[in-house]
């Protein structure tokens, strides 16, 4: 079996243990998840490896034909979207798998270079638990890789549609996650702007990543209003559909509020067959919660989902409010995972063990401290962050070490770094506030989920179209294809439950029958 197989790392869906990844002491030789050169020279396995990738007719090949890029050998597609596709991918010095998604260059406009610029820096600054990790950027003529980690249980909304809502216990647990990753991205100017069930992705049965950084943006200001009209209408808030601008920290918490009321309900609190309605219904703030649900539950709920932004709860009230009582906010993650320390500090435990392995694997700590300042563009770092995520994941006291805040300032900033600096020339200073470049740079270019961009074409999600025969008019439906010109597609109905068959055969149709999912 490639990936699993005794001593391999397991995790636990509806109480079955699932062996998903392969154990840190697996024999190299293996030839499961790609060929190892029949003769290669070097004396250790990553100048074995450079060298066939270099010289090798068969690893030539394969590049050619689309089957690998650099050290990652791909094993079967995960997903697709209108301008990209996820593939399953492995890594073969590390061997681990990953989720490589490929977006095509050919045909992106200066816009669309931007916003890919600005997804890539701003996920690779992100560095916390409950935030999808990116290892490695390629980049071809043509195409762009981004590699990262895989979400072995898929979307959320996948899990909510065939197995219904959450109890409230589990839902606690992994609502506290999504706050934490919220806290921490708002704390550091970022907001994400696309927050949905689609964009929630369950490494295991305890534990999410938030993923789809397409349509995020950073301001330095917290008050700075933005103008770019994005996101997914279910998602909406009410902001968005009758000012001229919005708050970014406002529009992710109403996102959260909904996504909530969601997790424990299987259902949409706001439900209509065209945009025009569904519009209506979000300016009323007309929804109907289940009689099942707690008290403290539903007073978060109507906290969060407020009209007016200055009356929504803040992120501080939702991390004090009666219902998360009890839940430990997650801490970011240590500057060393993503970047190694350099030679005249002090290093930490976890961090030497990887070093020591990259040292057997024939990467030295030269070789590091050469390469750290190249981030995700540098295939040593992009092995050095693979490793420090497995070690960090199959370190059972690593998740309890994440609990307790660092001193460490490093730990609680992100600064920008350098990977999305070099997609183009056309993209290297892409970091502009949005609305210095005219408030709208990013409107009908976001990236995120395949790169789907959203244009005037595309107002109405995919399972709007041909939900309701009722068309909006001439002039409301001209006025909202202007507004929403920057929504993406999303998946969840918006007029039926997430429990629909409907809704099932949609996101098994989108999973391709596939037991993992990933990041798209």
């Amino acid at each position: 079996m490639p990936f699993g197989g005794q001593g391999g790392r397991t995790a636990t869906q509806d109480g079955n243990a699932k062996a998903m990844y392969p154990s840190w002491a697996r024999n190299y030789h293996t030839r499961g998840c790609g060929t190892w050169p029949a003769e290669t020279t070097g004396t250790t396995r990553y100048e074995q490896l450079m060298t066939a990738i270099n010289t090798d007719e068969h690893f030539q090949r394969e590049v050619m034909l689309g089957k690998r890029i650099g050290m990652y050998k791909f094993r079967g597609e995960l997903g697709t979207g209108n301008f990209s596709r996820v593939s399953l991918g492995f890594h073969q010095l590390a061997h681990e798998r990953v989720a490589i998604k490929i977006i095509e260059k050919t045909g992106m406009d200066e816009k669309s270079i931007r916003m890919l610029s600005r997804e890539i820096a701003n996920m690779d600054t992100v560095r916390h638990p409950a935030i999808v990790r990116l290892f490695e950027v390629l980049e071809t003529i043509s195409r762009v890789y981004l590699v990262m980690e895989v979400a072995p249980f898929g979307e959320m909304f996948t899990r909510i549609t065939n197995q219904g809502r959450y109890e409230e216990a589990t839902a606690q647990q992994l609502f506290s996650q999504l706050v934490s990753a919220i806290e921490f991205m708002h704390s550091n100017d970022l907001y994400h702007r696309d927050i949905k069930a689609e964009n929630v992705f369950l490494a295991s049965a305890d534990r999410i990543v938030l993923g789809d950084f397409g349509f995020s943006t950073r301001e330095k200001l917290q008050d700075q209003m933005l103008t770019t009209f994005c996101g997914s209408p279910p998602y909406a808030a009410p902001e968005l559909f009758c000012d001229d601008s919005y708050l970014g920290a406002s529009v992710d918490i109403w996102a959260l509020g909904v996504l909530l009321f969601f997790m424990v309900t299987a259902t949409m609190p706001f439900v209509a067959q065209t945009v025009v309605g569904l519009k209506t219904i979000i300016l009323e703030t007309s929804y109907l919660p289940p009689s099942y649900l707690s008290e403290s539950c539903l007073k978060l709920i109507r906290g969060i989902l407020k009209r007016e932004p200055t009356e929504r709860c803040t992120l501080i009230d939702i991390r004090n409010s009666p219902w998360l009582q009890g839940q430990t906010p997650l801490q970011p993650l240590p500057l060393y995972h993503f970047i190694p320390t350099s030679t005249d500090q002090q290093v930490n435990e976890l961090e030497k063990r990887v070093v020591d392995r990259l040292g057997e694997l024939g990467i030295s700590q030269n070789m590091l401290e050469e390469n750290r300042d190249k981030d995700g563009r540098s295939p040593i770092i992009g092995t050095y962050r693979i490793l420090m995520y497995r070690m960090g994941t199959d370190n059972p006291g690593m998740e309890s070490r994440l609990q307790v805040p660092s001193n460490d300032p490093d730990v609680n900033s992100i600064a920008l770094s350098s990977p999305a600096r070099s997609i183009l020339s056309a993209a290297r200073s892409p970091f502009k506030k949005e609305d210095e470049e005219g408030g709208a740079e990013d409107e009908g270019s976001g990236s995120g989920s395949g790169l789907e961009h959203g244009t005037s074409n595309n107002v109405q999600s995919e399972h709007e179209q041909g939900v309701g025969t009722t068309a909006p008019s001439t002039g409301n439906k001209s006025k909202l294809k202007k507004k929403f010109s920057g929504f993406r597609k999303s998946k969840t109905k918006i007029n039926s439950t997430a429990s629909s068959a409907s809704a099932a055969s949609s996101s098994s149709n989108k999973l391709k029958k596939s037991k993992a999912c990933t990041i798209l």
